[in-house]
């Protein structure tokens, strides 16, 4: 498996034009939509996302790491019954605290978290089936689907954002299960004591791996819930939207690159060719790298040129929060692909420790933008450039797990 040859391909070409209708989408948004409802729909959908993300304990990582197809079918398995577990669990939480209370919103989160958690475990069995077309069809289908939601849904609030974005990860749902269903996913459960068995041989992953993922889903969802106490809703929809042009090249390449590159080393792994997983890496740091000179200086020549073809009066200051958002963007490029190789080589302490100081780098902008009432702009610069450093320092971490395998 290469990262370009022709099944990959579809995934890229998938991926590509479903963020070229996140684009169309994200234009839309900012037409018909304020920062202060775009900033709403962050908050929630942050939420929704985080409880999903913990809810896997990040099992569906296990699945593709696979010998044979009967262990992926019992991982998924395992994954699902988990999830849905968990999703109880963190919605009980979520009541008895001041987190959210019981009205649609509380639904919203709800369906949200639990169709985030089942898809990511499907695509990952996808993923070790190399349905490369059908990893890049479905992303494409969701986007579309939202994007005829929003179009017919009238109301200009960030509750309207929000429930489009929930109907299209329910029908992303329905989608995923016709596909794995029809490409030899067995939908019949074992005994709980097989399960419990599997859940104890793969303990590193809820004791290792989830724990590890705490910073990434930090970055990814709780910036617009800290931005939104710290600042205001319409500095959440600032930050929230330059970051949905500048995570571009990560989410329609970065990610692609990254999924195909487990799966692969995780099978050169199994049959203990380390020359080629690091023949593999050294392509992977290349179309990174091309990535990061080409990608970046091209999109904040879009967002500077956008208010020419749409009214940005209600974006005021995005471009300079989009160009101190650039050293940020490109960390999440490196760290994730390069976090792979702890992963299969089976050295979660390092994707750990690692981790927990993305996050304790990410609390400390926080802290400081707290204690010394940082403007919003000057906190963007320090969290940017400080985990720029911390992400490369990790993947200088990563890389020298590779080289000491002999």
């Amino acid at each position: 498996m290469r990262f370009y040859n022709t099944k990959s391909l579809y995934f890229y070409v998938g991926s590509g034009l479903a963020q070229v209708v996140t684009i169309i989408t994200t234009f839309y948004i900012i037409k018909k939509f304020t920062p202060t409802a775009f900033g709403q729909f962050s908050y929630y959908f942050s939420i929704g996302s985080i409880i999903g993300s913990f809810a896997t304990l990040k099992y569906e990582l296990s699945i593709p790491l696979s010998k044979d197809s009967q262990e992926t079918n019992d991982k998924s398995n395992l994954t699902i019954l988990v999830s849905l577990l968990f999703n109880m669990i963190f919605s009980l939480i979520g009541l008895c605290t001041p987190l959210y209370d019981f009205n649609i919103y509380f639904l919203y989160i709800l369906l949200l978290s639990n169709t985030v958690s089942i898809n990511a475990c499907f695509q990952q069995f996808l993923l070790y089936k190399e349905e490369h077309f059908l990893n890049g069809l479905n992303p494409l289908l969701f986007s579309i689907i939202n994007l005829l939601i929003l179009l017919f849904l009238t109301k200009n609030n960030g509750e309207v954002i929000l429930s489009s974005y929930v109907i299209s990860n329910i029908i992303l749902f329905l989608i995923y299960v016709i596909s794995v269903y029809k490409k030899g996913y067995n939908i019949s459960f074992k005994k709980i004591s097989f399960y419990k068995d599997l859940f104890i041989k793969h303990i590193d992953f809820p004791k290792y791996v989830l724990p590890s993922s705490i910073a990434n889903i930090l970055l990814a969802y709780c910036n617009p819930i800290f931005i939104g106490y710290l600042f205001d809703k319409n500095n959440v929809g600032l930050f929230s939207f330059s970051l949905r042009i500048l995570m571009l090249p990560s989410i329609v390449i970065g990610s692609v690159a990254s999924s195909i590159y487990r799966a692969q080393i995780a099978k050169l792994y199994f049959d203990n060719d380390y020359e080629s997983i690091k023949a593999q890496t050294k392509k992977l740091f290349l179309i990174l790298t091309l990535l990061t000179i080409f990608c970046f200086p091209i999109l904040i020549l879009v967002i500077k040129y956008i208010p020419q073809f749409i009214d940005m009066n209600k974006w005021i200051g995005i471009l300079p929060i989009s160009i101190f958002l650039i050293p940020y963007s490109i960390s999440q490029l490196f760290f994730q692909p390069f976090s792979n190789l702890a992963l299969v080589f089976k050295q979660n302490k390092i994707l750990l420790s690692q981790n927990i100081l993305q996050l304790v780098v990410t609390v400390l902008a926080y802290f400081a933008a707290f204690i010394f009432k940082i403007e919003f702009s000057l906190f963007v610069i320090i969290l940017s450039i400080s985990l720029f450093v911390v992400s490369f320092y990790s993947c200088y971490k990563f890389y020298q797990i590779l080289k000491i395998q002999k």
